[in-house]
């Protein structure tokens, strides 16, 4: 908090300003308020993250702080995807995903957390289905199950679950296409109509030494 005193004959005023502080005390990048609803507007190593103060409209001021240190419970809370959405919050980060190709002239890059994918040139293409998911780690024989969560806070939304993976050995690298398939469309709003869209994705990996069984029956929630 800065203090500036002005001294006149009637004595001494004080006059303060808030200074606005990012989470855990990390360091912002400039003082120029950010929007997290639209594409990234800070460079790497920092990301939009709401600060301990409000602007002038009295909500809550976005800043682009270092996002360094962040833990991975810090990035589900502060999305809000933690605790409504994902109760609890993954041990690890995936290291990266790979998109099925959109045709057959291109093929996506390998896709890390937080980077943003523009597919305009390909208006067929809306979903963007998994090919594969490399891991931090190796993970033992067992079963993979991949949950894609799209636009988690908001409605429509989709679930498209990937279950009963089958890793053989030791692997880091997971085939998501020889999988079988379950999903879950919201239709209780309709999407507005607008030039380009903008979606959240969300790809939680869940691993179980036996396969999973799964009913049929369409989720009523």
């Amino acid at each position: 908090m800065f203090i500036f005193k002005f001294l006149t004959v009637f004595g001494i005023i004080g006059l303060s300003w808030s200074q606005p502080f990012c989470p855990g005390n990390t360091t912002p990048f400039d003082y120029q308020e950010c929007n997290p609803e639209i594409r990234s507007e800070c460079p790497s190593g920092f990301t939009c993250r709401k600060t301990s103060t409000t602007n002038s409209t009295g909500t809550a001021m976005n800043l682009c702080c270092e996002s360094g240190r962040m833990t991975i419970s810090d990035w589900f809370t502060e999305k809000h995807l933690t605790p409504d959405i994902v109760p609890q919050t993954p041990f690890t980060l995936l290291q990266t995903i790979t998109l099925s190709p959109a045709s057959t002239l291109l093929n996506f890059p390998p896709i890390h957390v937080g980077d943003e994918v523009v597919v305009l040139s390909f208006p067929g293409f809306i979903t963007g289905v998994l090919q594969s998911v490399t891991l931090s780690g190796q993970v033992n024989p067992g079963y993979v199950h991949v949950v894609t969560i799209i636009d988690p806070l908001y409605k429509p939304f989709a679930v498209l679950m990937n279950y009963n993976i089958i890793v053989g050995q030791p692997t880091q690298t997971i085939n998501v296409t020889s999988s079988r398939f379950v999903a879950y469309l919201d239709n209780s709003a309709s999407m507005p109509r607008m030039d380009s869209y903008r979606s959240e994705y969300v790809v939680l990996v869940y691993y179980t030494a036996s396969q999973i069984f799964l009913d049929g029956n369409t989720p009523s929630n």
